[in-house]
Order: C-alpha cells, then sequence, then structure tokens
C-alpha cells in the first residue's frame, strides 16, 4: 500500500518531468551539444543549410558557373558535415579542400578556408 500510495505517484512525476524536460532541450537543439544522446546526424541541423548554403556559393564564386554535377553537390554536401562537425568540436575555422571539383566542362582544385563568424554574419 505505501508503494502505491507514495511511492509510485513520486517516480510517475519524475518520468514525466524528464520526458518534458528532454522534449524541450530537442526542440531548444541542446540535445545536440550532449554527447551520449545526440542523435540528429549533421545534415538535419538547423546550421547545416547555412554552411552547405555558404559552401556552395564558395565554389560558385570559384568556378565562374553554376553547375555541379550530382557527384560534385554530393562531396560539397559532405564537406558542409565535416564543417559542422567541427564548428560543433569548438574549432574556430575550417581548410576545406576538394580537388578535381567537376563544374560544368572544367576541373577546379577548390580550397578555401572557412571561419564560424563568416557563417553567422551572413545568416542575420
Amino acid at each position: 500500500m505505501f508503494f502505491f500510495e507514495e511511492v509510485l505517484p513520486i517516480l510517475i512525476g519524475l518520468i514525466v518531468v524528464g520526458y518534458g524536460l528532454g522534449f524541450m532541450a530537442f526542440r531548444v537543439g541542446l540535445i545536440d551539444c550532449l554527447p551520449l544522446i545526440a542523435e540528429r546526424p549533421m545534415h538535419e541541423r538547423e546550421d547545416y543549410k547555412k554552411v552547405r548554403k555558404y559552401l556552395l556559393e564558395k565554389v560558385y564564386e570559384a568556378s565562374g558557373t553554376r553547375q555541379l554535377n550530382e557527384r560534385s553537390t554530393k562531396r560539397v554536401e559532405g564537406a558542409a558535415e565535416k564543417v559542422m562537425q567541427a564548428f560543433y568540436d569548438r574549432h574556430p575555422s575550417v581548410e576545406v579542400h576538394l580537388p578535381s571539383l567537376i563544374c560544368g566542362s572544367t576541373h577546379i582544385d577548390f580550397r578555401s578556408n572557412i571561419r564560424i563568424k563568416d557563417i553567422l554574419d551572413r545568416s542575420r
């Protein structure tokens, strides 16, 4: 009787509060900072689109054309995920090197130094 009247309601209350706090942390994005339960891949996070857009603009600027084939686009997206990982690991800048990107009918060797400050300044 003591268990059902005193202990069980407290346990249920703690479980409900824990789920509520976890849901709020997920919605705000704090869950991605926790090392053991961060389960969302980099390409599903909010800042990924900003980093991907910034990298594609840099590639377009370096190549002089806006034509990338599918394989080159996938390589830029993979580089964006690596840049995101480096920023989450608290690196202030990252050097990206993508050799032999196919842009239209030409190949370019893309190399750029990306700072998180540049990406955050562009998103405002």
